[in-house]
This record gives structure tokens, sequence and C-alpha cells, in this order.
């Protein structure tokens, strides 16, 4: 938190430099990419893994609190909805939810997506999944990000 603060901030004088020197701000130094922001990058083209459920591998998260993603194909699952949620016949476990899971036994949802743990009844907020959690697919990012390297 703190580097990225200091990138923020070296960003905020450098660019407070040239504005106050009444210099004009080229299109190249606005953004977090080293390209002009009037290119439109469009990301390379991928499918989604049409893994089904049980059969997907997951990948590492891209950030330490990142919701995971979805290791298997959703199509027939979609939309979620919270009075259609087929998630939920998988992975609402309250009696596995902080525990180590089993290899090929589903991920059971954490403690904090019930409202009670003990009855197992869910937190409304919590209700659509694909909110936080999406797809997973392996594509290249379209700016690097090293803030949450070596986590």
């Amino acid at each position: 938190m703190k580097r990225q603060l200091l990138l923020y901030t070296g960003l905020f004088l450098a660019l407070g430099a040239c504005a106050t020197a009444n210099q004009p701000i080229s299109d190249e130094a606005m953004g977090l990419s080293k390209t002009s922001v009037f290119n439109d990058p469009a990301p390379a083209a991928f499918d989604y893994p049409a893994e089904r459920p049980g059969a997907g591998t997951r990948y590492e998260q891209s950030y330490h609190t990142a919701p995971p993603m979805i290791p298997h194909d959703i199509s027939a699952f979609v939309p979620v909805t919270q009075s259609k949620n087929l998630c939920l016949s998988c992975h609402q476990n309250a009696a596995m939810a902080g525990q180590a899971v089993p290899k090929g036994v589903p991920t059971p949802m954490p403690v904090s997506h019930y409202s009670d743990l003990a009855s197992g009844k869910l937190d409304g907020s919590r209700a659509v999944c694909t909110l936080c959690h999406a797809p997973q697919a392996k594509v290249d990012p379209l700016v690097e990000n090293r803030l949450g390297a070596g986590r």
C-alpha cells in the first residue's frame, strides 16, 4: 500500500511540475502504460475453459485478497441471481467453511458468506456469486501489476 501511495504521489508531483511550468502534458505521460492515452489496446481473444465442475485447475489469485476465480464452465448456470443460484448446490457447505478441502471436494463458501454459520443461512448480499467471482482464463495483462508480486 505504501509503495502504491508513493507511486501515485510521484505521478501527481510529476504531472503537477509539468502543469505549474505551463508546459503541456504529453499524452504518453498521462497513463500507467507507456503509450498514448489515445491508443485503445484490445486484449487478445481467449476462451474460458470448458471443464465441467470438479475437473478444472485453479489459478493463483491475482492479489492477496482477490476473490477466487471459477475454475470450471458456468455457461449452464448463468445468470446467477438471488432466486436462481446453482452454485449453492455444490458450494454451500457450512460444515466445511474455514477447513482444509480434500482434493475433488467443491470449495465451500467461506464463513464471511453466511449470516448465520450454525444454521447455514446465506448472507443475502453474497447470493449473486458472479458479482465477485468470474470464470478464469489464462491471459496476459494489458498493464503489468508488480505491487502484488511476491505475496
